[in-house]
């Protein structure tokens, strides 16, 4: 449905906020559901953690998503940026769906609307992000997507 979707839309914001609300339409019907599955990927051992070596398909098919929302908006970022920021936006995808599963307003309206306000914040923050005032925080993030991440040494700056 997101990839339908996606063309539809040039601007970073524009295209995050659809695939985050697009999660929340698909997540829907089994949000009854979502606080069972929780209790099981919240244990760090269990293979549906969303962290595990067992679920590197599901997070990498994630990242990919989001790889498509960063490469294809109308934003210009350099090739490291263009690597890294799929990584934090799948991170932060895990924080809304942790506040997702734990909404219990209507339809999970207040997950809507800290999608809708978190959304413009991010893509205000990439675009100042471009900045070299900046570049210090930039790369202390890269540097902590890498370390908590595993991302691979030829991908790391010298690597």
């Amino acid at each position: 449905l997101v990839k339908r979707r996606l063309p539809l839309y040039a601007t970073l914001g524009d295209r995050l906020l659809t695939t985050m609300l697009t999660f929340q339409e698909v997540a829907r019907p089994y949000h009854a559901f979502a606080d069972k599955f929780f209790r099981v990927a919240a244990n760090p051992k269990s293979p549906l953690s969303p962290f595990s070596p067992e679920s590197a398909p599901a997070r990498e098919a994630s990242m990919a998503i989001y790889r498509e929302v960063v490469q294809d908006a109308d934003v210009d970022l350099d090739e490291e940026t263009l690597e890294m920021l799929p990584r934090l936006l799948w991170l932060l995808h895990m924080g809304i769906v942790l506040f997702w599963v734990f909404d219990d307003s209507d339809q999970q309206k207040k997950t809507a609307k800290l999608i809708e306000r978190l959304v413009p914040l991010v893509a205000g923050l990439v675009q100042v992000g471009r900045s070299a005032l900046l570049r210090p925080a930039r790369e202390q993030a890269f540097s902590l997507v890498r370390e908590i991440m595993a991302v691979p040494r030829a991908l790391e700056p010298g690597g």
